[in-house]
């Protein structure tokens, strides 16, 4: 019985790249303009919002509390100063 030879053409491309949708790999990803437009000044103003939550996110009980600690503070340092002034001629 002759053996048949069989010969095989590589082509250049390897072979996922060969079947018919090949063309679609090298592209990017299609998007509407005005949906990624929209997506991305929701997510700014997402991340605006949230700065501002902890900036003045804050409870009134919160607030006061803050504000009667910074008086007493204020005091303390204010009783702690040396007044040198008066011994002063100028």
């Amino acid at each position: 019985m002759p053996s048949k030879l069989v010969m095989r053409v590589r082509s250049p491309l390897p072979a996922p790249f060969l079947h018919r949708g090949a063309r679609h790999r090298f592209m990017g990803d299609i998007i509407n303009l005005r949906q990624a437009r929209k997506a991305k000044a929701r997510a700014d103003k997402e991340r605006l919002a949230q700065g501002n939550r902890a900036k003045f996110g804050r409870t009134k009980a919160e607030r006061l509390t803050q504000s009667i600690e910074e008086e007493r503070r204020k005091r303390e340092i204010d009783g702690a100063r040396r007044d040198d002034r008066k011994d002063d001629p100028d």
